[in-house]
């Protein structure tokens, strides 16, 4: 008979759990030490809701100042001269895309080493497979960098590619209607909402309950970001 071993991973921050979010801690940290505006507000739109316990990052500041070190802008030019990877800035609508009908958000599904995806229940703090940007070159992105995009040879199927360029793709250029509906640059079809853990579809723009969308970003912690 075989005998399975279970280790648990130490790390010096203690076990993850919904009272000690040390990922998002950590981030905080790098975000309110390194990162610099507009860089950085994502990845603060990304914690708002987020629970841990803020911290005086005055010392690492410090640091940074006496060291002269380069803004982050330096290291973004120098990424930048060698390569096309997109790097959201001027985000206007991120967080949940919420359907009120179904009372669904997207989610991005792990499939394989691809994301799926699908229609899932709303989670009150947003994980980054529910956390979506639209850029202001019309792509809509997940956290993962995935990019939704319509199948070229099934006009109803929404993809998620991992595009870390925006090359202009017609594809990935999406719509925002006044009435909610996402439309699609490509086919001029609608996102349609389906049943849960099914993957929404592209359909005829019928102005539909099941076609209007709503942008619901993360709550913010009073005082989580202090200058």
């Amino acid at each position: 008979m075989e005998s399975v071993f279970f280790v648990n991973r130490n790390t010096p921050w203690g076990v993850f759990n919904n009272q000690n979010d040390f990922h998002s801690y950590n981030k905080y940290r790098v975000v309110n030490t390194w990162i610099d505006s507009p860089y950085a507000d994502i990845t603060r739109a990304f914690l708002r809701d987020k629970n841990f316990t803020v911290s005086d990052v005055t010392e690492r500041r410090w640091i940074r100042a006496k060291n002269h070190c380069k803004p982050y802008s330096h290291y973004v030019n120098t990424v930048k001269s060698f390569s096309d990877t997109y790097l959201p800035i001027n985000i206007k609508h991120k967080g949940q895309l919420y359907n009120p009908e179904t009372g669904m958000c997207l989610d991005t599904a792990k499939q394989g080493n691809n994301f799926k995806l699908v229609m899932y229940f709303c989670y009150e703090i947003i994980p980054q497979t529910q956390f979506f940007i639209y850029t202001p070159s019309k792509q809509i992105r997940a956290k993962q960098a995935s990019t939704l995009s319509v199948n070229v040879d099934n006009a109803r199927v929404i993809d998620t590619l991992q595009r870390f360029a925006d090359n202009g793709e017609p594809e990935t250029k999406w719509t925002l209607m006044s009435d909610g509906s996402i439309v699609s640059d490509f086919n001029r079809f609608c996102i349609t909402a389906t049943l849960p853990n099914e993957s929404p579809v592209l359909d005829r723009c019928k102005g539909s309950a099941r076609q209007r969308w709503v942008w619901k970003e993360p709550r913010e912690r009073a005082g989580q970001f202090p200058t």
